[in-house]
């Protein structure tokens, strides 16, 4: 048994999967962490371009937000600011850094992206929006593993540690959460006979 509420003539069930009409193949989605922020969607056509979309867990896909040229891409690489206003998306080159800012839903004569350049860093793997908003936590392969980095709008950088995973920032901006593999490493000596 369930609680329900109508929404448009339709009854929902909050622990029973509804599904959501998407019209298609999907890329993936993010979710902004501020209650009045949205949901995104990500949509490539032909390695053309990507098409970014809302996404409504109860209509699903909405109007278009932004369009954006196509570029190499990795699963979970990009994401939506915490007030679901912008996206950065960061390049995967092994000779520079870059992260391109999307404003969604813009507005006429407001720039639409904007591109940010990383002078010193390569091989960006992905990168999640701190909560407050102002910048990201930058996942890079270096050649001991991988390293997070914060990175604020105006690209100055700072280290967090050599850290082999992705940050998950609190919604409250105090505290993030990270996985991190731990190796457990042991030397083992023998006697010759």
């Amino acid at each position: 048994m369930c609680w329900s509420r109508r929404r448009r003539g339709r009854r929902f069930c909050p622990n029973s999967p509804q599904h959501v009409e998407t019209h298609g193949p999907l890329d993936e989605f993010r979710c902004s962490l501020r209650r009045n922020g949205r949901c995104v969607v990500r949509t490539t056509v032909n390695r053309d371009y990507f098409v970014y979309s809302e996404l409504d867990p109860v209509r699903g896909i909405g109007r278009e937000l932004a369009r954006t040229a196509w570029q190499e891409s990795l699963l979970w690489d990009w994401d939506v600011s915490p007030d679901g206003a912008l996206l950065a998306v960061p390049n995967h080159d092994s000779r520079s850094a870059r992260v391109r800012i999307i404003r969604l839903g813009t507005q006429p004569n407001v720039p639409q992206e904007r591109e940010l350049n990383l002078p010193g860093l390569t091989n960006i793997s992905g990168l999640v929006w701190s909560a407050e908003g102002g910048g990201w936590f930058i996942t890079v392969f270096t050649s001991v593993g991988k390293r997070i980095l914060y990175c604020d709008l105006e690209g100055r950088i700072h280290s967090i540690g050599d850290i082999n995973g992705w940050v998950v920032p609190a919604p409250d901006g105090k505290r993030i959460a990270y996985l991190n593999t731990m190796l457990e490493t042991n030397a083992w000596t023998a006697k010759r006979r």
